[in-house]
């Protein structure tokens, strides 16, 4: 007889939970199901089923149980006006992110003329966001909220997930006496070598139920998103493209310099892009940095006017996170790229405000094609098939663009079906200031799009951080692409 059995049933009394009978008995929760399945239907037991909404930390829940919420920095560092810089230097490290955040939610703005200040535009309920953190405590501490606390809550996004539980509640329907067996003592359970010797005919064989409910069981696999950028550059590889450099920190030469991107222009600036404090320089070739500058100043080899004004090799010797994976194909027109394909997935970084289509880190794929046939028609069709076959995107567009690199330039964006229109990146022809500076043969094609939103498609993603996600409920349910 199954000791486990008796365990159950001395272990019942009243109405009682599965989660709280296995405990009692000491068995394993699956252990206890199945004892359970097996004695509701010799009709010892009833079994009913109740259903009910559970809560738990969301993904903004498990960081701000912690840590004050953005407004909340806003409300302590700013109480009217004041210089940026001091504001910079009161919230450090984050700064950025809530200088951004503010203006986006309408917190904060910039004061015109003179010194650049900002001010407070929008008043902040300071007491509100500590009674999120409470409740937030509350519920990690695993103590039940009310009703109107689980609604409080949900009026600040992803603070809690509220999901199903199913638990199961066993009642006695008639005594179970030990040492008699709830199965037939010559049913076989383990199908043994000596069975196949006899008629199996006049043996009798356990029945297993295949159709009652069991836990979920979640086999281990890989993180779909690291799935899937495995899946692109095996893709790109069996299409010929080689694999390019594109290192974290770069020279502002390979980000901007090399692409012919003025050191007056407002994207090298701090709301745009970040900077290394830092004493070291980059390295690059001064020969070509020679010419570089002929280019940006005068317009070099190219027959270009320049952009006028001096070029300073400081300026682009300073460190950075890459702003872009174009930055890997500078650094290999640079290095004396020849006619082919060339791709990167490139980890790049920007001040972005986070929503459901930004970060402010994340991953680009970069593409570049040397040859003498290239066209813009080329280019248009090479973004069509990222759109269609690794998005899965059943409608895109393209629209004219501008980036100082490139001419003509163009935007591809694709139609989510719950977010809309999303832009993928952008593209073009790289400039003769460019090509010529550096020696290049024949027309270069030069793409740079946001493989995570590619991801959000191909994945039926509707939040771009949810790829980044540690929710292990998340990661568990999230389908694998085996192909793109």
């Amino acid at each position: 007889m199954d000791p486990n059995i008796t365990k159950f049933m001395s272990a019942l009394n009243g109405k009682t939970s599965l989660h709280n009978l296995a405990l009692r008995s000491g068995l394993k929760y699956d252990q206890a199901m199945r004892m359970m399945f097996e004695l509701e239907k010799e009709k010892y037991i009833e079994v009913s089923k109740e259903v009910s909404k559970q809560h738990r930390l969301g993904e903004f829940g498990r960081i701000y149980s912690k840590e004050q919420f953005p407004e909340e920095l806003i409300a302590n560092a700013l109480k009217k006006e004041m210089p940026l810089e001091e504001f910079k230097k009161e919230l450090g490290q984050k700064s950025g992110f809530v200088l951004g955040y503010g203006r986006q939610n309408g917190y904060l703005s910039f004061v015109l003329g003179g010194e650049q200040k900002i001010k407070l535009i929008k008043k902040i309920d300071s007491e509100k966001y500590k009674k999120y953190r409470n409740l937030l405590r509350k519920l990690k501490d695993g103590q039940d909220l009310e009703k109107e606390e689980v609604e409080f809550l949900k009026t600040y996004p992803k603070l809690i997930d509220t999901f199903d539980k199913t638990e199961y509640y066993i009642t006695k329907k008639k005594d179970f006496a030990p040492g008699k067996e709830v199965e037939s003592p010559k049913e076989i359970t383990v199908l043994k070598k000596d069975h196949l010797k006899q008629d199996t005919s006049k043996l009798k064989f356990k029945k297993y139920d295949v159709v009652s409910d069991v836990q979920p069981y979640y086999g281990g696999k890989k993180q779909p998103y690291l799935e899937f950028l495995d899946l692109i550059k095996q893709k790109l590889v069996e299409l010929g493209f080689q694999e390019m450099e594109a290192p974290l920190i770069t020279p502002e030469f390979y980000n901007f310099d090399v692409l012919y991107q003025p050191q007056n222009h407002p994207a090298r600036t701090w709301t745009d892009t970040y900077n290394l404090d830092t004493k070291h320089k980059g390295e690059f070739d001064e020969k070509i940095a020679k010419l570089v500058k002929e280019a940006h100043e005068k317009g070099g080899v190219s027959g270009s006017k320049g952009w006028g004004g001096s070029w300073s090799i400081d300026v682009a010797r300073k460190l950075m996170p890459a702003a872009h994976g174009t930055a890997g194909s500078a650094r290999k027109m640079a290095s004396g790229a020849k006619e082919g394909k060339y791709f990167a997935l490139a980890r790049v970084y920007r001040p972005d405000v986070v929503d459901a289509t930004h970060l402010c880190e994340f991953n680009q794929l970069d593409g570049m094609v040397i040859g003498d046939k290239n066209s813009f028609r080329t280019l248009l069709d090479l973004l069509a098939t990222f759109a269609r076959d690794v998005a899965g995107a059943e409608e895109m567009m393209f629209l004219p663009d501008y980036y100082p690199f490139t001419e003509p330039s163009v935007q591809l964006s694709a139609k989510h079906p719950k977010l809309g229109w999303v832009e993928f990146g952008g593209a073009g022809i790289a400039r003769p200031e460019i090509t010529e500076t550096l020696g290049i043969k024949g027309r270069v094609l030069i793409w740079g799009l946001g493989i995570d939103r590619l991801a959000m498609f191909n994945l039926g993603i509707k939040d771009i951080r949810d790829l980044f996600s540690s929710n292990l409920d998340l990661l568990r349910k999230q389908k694998v692409n085996t192909k793109i």
